[in-house]
């Protein structure tokens, strides 16, 4: 690819990365579910998992406990997320 042909974030830290085929399932699912936190006095503490779970069986997902890990490992990783942003580094 020349660099006229190059995409505005092509090689900047805020590229985003590939999609990897098995985690297509676990981002549709995340996708539908973004709004589904346990909140309390402090933010969030996690997700809602009994929501997350019904909507998977809408969606006709099978949780599996490799899918539960993926959203799981999605989830640390946005409390961290959250905690920097509030200043309360994890």
């Amino acid at each position: 690819m020349s660099q006229s042909e190059a995409t505005p974030c092509e090689g900047c830290e805020n590229q985003k990365p590939e999609l990897l085929q098995e985690n297509e399932i676990a981002l549709e699912l995340l996708i539908h579910t973004a709004t589904q936190w346990r909140v309390g006095m402090n933010g969030a503490y996690g997700y809602d998992l009994l929501a997350i779970y019904s909507t998977a069986e809408i969606l006709g997902i099978e949780m599996t406990p490799a899918l539960l890990d993926k959203i799981q490992d999605v989830e640390q990783l946005m409390l961290k997320k959250f905690e920097k942003e509030r200043g309360n580094e994890r």
